[in-house]
């Protein structure tokens, strides 16, 4: 790996020319088809996966290969030579008749697994290899019943700037991945309110209206200090909305 440095994320970024160190586009390595490419704004990193409510990563030791273009000819997985290495791959259904797709950078295989266990559930779980940094990452998804009535569920989430109450009738985990795109912050799930329909949705809206921001919004210092004083978020949330029987699901960092 002298070759080569990786920044945070575990991406390649740079290459050794002569003595000195030059930025480097990982695309050049050539080794994501089509169907395993990302966008900038889609790839993600592994605190921005882990995030992702329902989402858990096991971590453990894997192989590790210098990375470099792909060959002409197709090698026996894992027989690949140091310097003809791919950087990432992901595979589906635990590595077990599912899907593999090659990635040029650890981000972008984590971003396409963040794209797809959302919508299909099934294919959890994906095991993502991490050649340059010699890391196996297994993702699963466990995401809690829809419930039958298709009402779905409010969420609160963080982005460190502000907190979102938004309505969905799908998985949040979902609805965070493509939230994400375009925010430089991580953001994380801090509650879930089920089941409950868009009018629950409106009447926090209207019940949180002092601190409102912009769009789904509101002011984070301020509701900070509401929930403090209420002791905790679900105290705080009950407080606001309206009667009824309702499941609270916090996720970890909040209570």
């Amino acid at each position: 790996m002298e070759q080569y440095r990786v920044n945070d994320a575990g991406d390649v970024c740079a290459r050794l020319s002569g003595i000195e160190w030059e930025p480097f586009e990982p695309e050049q390595f050539g080794w994501a088809s089509p169907g395993g490419r990302t966008t900038p704004d889609e790839r993600r990193a592994l605190d921005q996966l882990m995030a992702l409510p329902s989402f858990e990563v096991v971590v453990a030791e894997g192989p590790r290969f210098v990375p470099g273009p792909r060959p002409a000819r197709p090698v026996p997985w894992g027989s690949w030579k140091d310097g003809a290495a791919p950087p990432a791959a992901a595979e589906s259904k635990g590595g077990v008749d599912g899907t593999l797709a090659y990635s040029d950078r650890l981000t972008d295989a984590l971003g396409l697994v963040a794209q797809r266990l959302p919508v299909k559930p099934e294919r959890s779980p994906f095991i993502v290899h991490d050649f340059v940094g010699g890391r196996r990452f297994e993702v699963s998804f466990r995401p809690p019943p829809l419930g039958p009535g298709g009402e779905g569920q409010v969420y609160v989430l963080d982005d460190g700037f502000a907190y979102k109450i938004g309505h969905t009738t799908g998985h949040v985990a979902a609805r965070i991945a493509g939230l994400q795109t375009g925010n430089p912050r991580t953001i994380r799930a801090v509650a879930t309110i089920s089941p409950a329909t868009d009018a629950v949705e409106s009447h926090l809206h209207a019940a949180f209206g002092s601190w409102y921001l912009q769009g789904e919004w509101f002011r984070r210092g301020e509701i900070r200090a509401e929930v403090e004083s209420a002791g905790g978020w679900e105290g705080f949330l009950l407080t606001h909305l309206p009667s009824g029987a309702w499941t609270i699901t916090l996720y970890p960092g909040h209570s």
